[in-house]
């Protein structure tokens, strides 16, 4: 699920994807970093489930800029299970809270 500010709810692969996808590509983005902080993992007493909380901001440098530019941050939800060939995700919730003019520069 991808939700934001004033906007659309996004829910499963085809509506996220294509949230994403349909953005210009009309830019020369020099450089583009994805970061993620403050993880907090958090697993139950069975030790097969866990789930997490962290923050993310993108950045990036476009071509005839000097300086890195911010481009969205928000949070993730995650949910884990381990089963016999180790730990998988079972579901993301991205949630963002703040974001630039993401028609040029995202993705």
């Amino acid at each position: 699920m991808v939700s934001s500010p004033g906007g659309p709810v996004s829910r499963g692969y085809e509506q996220v994807r294509s949230r994403f996808a349909d953005r210009p590509r009309d830019y020369d983005v020099t450089a583009r970093r994805h970061l993620t902080t403050n993880i907090a993992l958090h697993c139950d007493i069975t030790g097969l489930r866990a789930h997490s909380r962290s923050y993310f901001v993108v950045v990036q440098k476009l071509a005839g800029f000097e300086t890195l530019q911010p481009v969205t941050a928000g949070t993730y939800r995650d949910e884990f299970y381990k089963g016999p060939d180790g730990w998988a995700f079972t579901a993301r919730e991205i949630e963002v809270g703040l974001m630039s003019d993401l028609g040029a520069r995202l993705y």
